[in-house]
């Protein structure tokens, strides 16, 4: 007999071997969906994976293109860009700054580079990081807690002065100094320019041979402009010198020589980089500290439309900082280009003219005559066709462009308020005994 209320024991098992082969059921069909997903990952979204994880790492450097082009009413190119050979340098979030004093220092023996730019901070900054050890015992025991900034600053204060007067005295450790100033003039993966090639110069008294005695027997070779034998030599040793690279800049180029100039405006230069008093501005627009930017006239005033769409170079690196791979992800392109309503050819004619005269006025001795302007508009739709000026200076005896004179200074009005009062009366309807 069984007891009243209580399961019988055959099926109490019965009951647990079902649960049991439940659960087994359950954890394999678990265990296969997970094999699956795995496979799914590893096998059919792994390329896809393995790019998101690039992304993760990657870091993007810029790096410069040509702004627009100016061209006149006739289309004619009358600002243009010059393609100039450069050297770079772009570090890493893992560079150290042993790494860039070595790479300096290797770089010094390849090329030559002007000193001058170089101050006492400069000089201060270069002698801590070249000894490390050195500048740790500027630091008293009691300071061995202090770090960064504090320390740093109180280094700086307690460089001996022998110690700088030693770098300022040999040449070879000026250069060096000069190059690993313009190595950390910016952040990791922003090109910093070294040496760049003046389009101006002629590169016929280059750099000769690869040993530092013959770069210090070369005397008339000027410092400040990159070299084609330097571009040569030190893209045979590229493999030596870790985050170098030569790449292509540009310049701006002006087809007629001085003619509108002034009015054209000037660029900075990448040393100068942004406006101080637009910094700011330039900055929200994705603009990098040394980056180039209109700063006067048409170049500053369309700015905006004239600036380049950079190449983006890509890099992806590892857990510890170190490049793996790079490559171009965007080649970008220049700037749009401007039409102006100017003539070059006719604006070149009018200075001609306006110089002949000015000198022909002087000759006669009308030394009061110095400066003298001639606009041109088109009376059908005010297009300005030509703006010429002109300015003698009085020291040298030099003609100089001064176009911006005639939007820039003011004068009395001479007899030409005569015409323009007849003129008034003409398109009034005014009786011209009026006037009399």
């Amino acid at each position: 007999m069984t007891e009243i209320g209580r399961e019988p024991k055959k099926k109490r098992k019965g009951n647990r071997a079902i649960r049991m082969n439940f659960f087994f059921l359950a954890v394999f069909v678990l265990f296969t969906a997970l094999i699956f997903k795995l496979g799914v990952v590893q096998i059919v979204e792994g390329e896809q994976h393995e790019e998101d994880a690039e992304k993760a790492n990657a870091k993007t450097a810029y790096y410069p293109a040509p702004r627009g082009k100016m061209y006149d009413r006739n289309q004619k190119v009358a600002v243009d860009n010059q393609s100039v050979p450069e050297i770079v340098y772009v570090s890493t979030s893992s560079t150290k700054t042993e790494d860039k004093i070595k790479t300096a220092k290797r770089l010094a023996v390849f090329i030559h580079i002007d000193t001058e730019f170089l101050k006492e901070r400069d000089l201060r900054d270069y002698w801590i990081a070249s000894h490390p050890k050195k500048a740790a015992a500027l630091l008293k025991e009691s300071e061995s807690n202090l770090k960064g900034d504090q320390a740093y600053k109180l280094q700086v204060e307690r460089v001996p002065d022998e110690e700088l007067k030693a770098i300022q005295q040999d040449d070879e450790e000026m250069e060096t100094a000069a190059i690993y100033t313009r190595f950390s003039n910016g952040n990791a993966y922003e090109p910093q320019i070294v040496k760049a090639m003046n389009p101006n110069e002629s590169n016929s008294n280059g750099k000769n041979g690869t040993l530092l005695d013959e770069k210090k027997s070369s005397t008339q070779r000027p410092k400040n402009d990159l070299t084609y034998d330097e571009i040569s030599i030190v893209s045979e040793h590229l493999e030596e010198l870790p985050g170098i690279d030569i790449v292509n800049d540009w310049t701006r180029k002006y087809p007629y020589d001085k003619t509108l100039y002034s009015v054209f405006g000037g660029v900075t230069t990448p040393d100068q980089g942004l406006l101080s008093d637009r910094k700011d501005f330039y900055l929200t627009r994705g603009y990098a500290n040394n980056d180039r930017v209109g700063k006067s006239y048409l170049e500053y005033q369309y700015e905006d439309y004239l600036n380049s769409h950079k190449e983006k170079v890509q890099y992806v690196v590892d857990n510890k900082g170190n490049v793996v791979s790079q490559k171009t992800i965007d080649k970008g392109s220049r700037g749009y280009d401007l039409q102006l309503s100017f003539d070059m050819e006719l604006q070149a004619k009018v200075e001609k003219i306006i110089e002949e005269e000015v000198r022909n006025s002087r000759a006669r001795g009308n030394y009061m005559l110095d400066r003298a302007f001639v606009v041109m508009m088109d009376p059908n739709n005010g297009d300005i066709l030509s703006m010429a000026g002109k300015k003698i200076d009085l020291e040298t005896n030099k003609i100089q462009d001064y176009a911006i004179g005639a939007f820039t200074t003011q004068y009395e009005m001479g007899s030409a308020v005569k015409g323009a009062t007849v003129l008034a009366g003409y398109q009034d309807g005014i009786p011209h005994y009026k006037y009399f």
